[in-house]
């Protein structure tokens, strides 16, 4: 993606980090590389098809944590810059498995449902709740 980007003239990185883990990293090579950041769209996820009977803990944590929790890491490294520039938007991305299941996604469903509940979360906890705007946005 990067060598297309820059390819077509534009300026692009690449950052590699387990946003379950360091998502903040992820937010703080884009302010490096750019200076601020103004949109961040968390978008990280990842699929364990089993149905409920048969998923693992295991399986359950693992989807949960990098779609709930790398979206909460991103998130929390954005703010403070989104907060000191007073402006940016957040947009969470999430399945329409969190509206109407589908087998074998219930660890996608669950994690993606925090998507709904964190955005308006955002903007309550914000001091200038008009400069950003959290979203949540499904397909479908």
């Amino acid at each position: 993606m990067v060598a297309e980007i820059t390819a077509a003239g534009g300026t692009a990185i690449a950052d590699y980090s387990d946003v379950a883990t360091a998502g903040e990293q992820a937010v703080e090579a884009c302010v490096a590389a750019f200076g601020g950041i103004d949109v961040l769209i968390s978008n990280a996820g990842q699929l364990e098809d089993r149905s409920l009977k048969n998923m693992t803990v295991e399986e359950f944590t693992s989807v949960v944590t990098t779609h709930a929790i790398g979206g909460f890491r991103a998130m929390k490294g954005a703010w403070p810059h989104m907060n000191e520039q007073k402006k940016g938007r957040i947009v969470f991305i999430g399945s329409i498995a969190a509206w109407y299941g589908g087998f074998g996604q219930g660890n996608c469903a669950s994690s993606n449902g925090r998507a709904l509940a964190l955005s308006p979360q955002l903007t309550c906890g914000c001091c200038c709740r008009q400069t950003r705007r959290p979203r949540a946005r499904w397909p479908g």
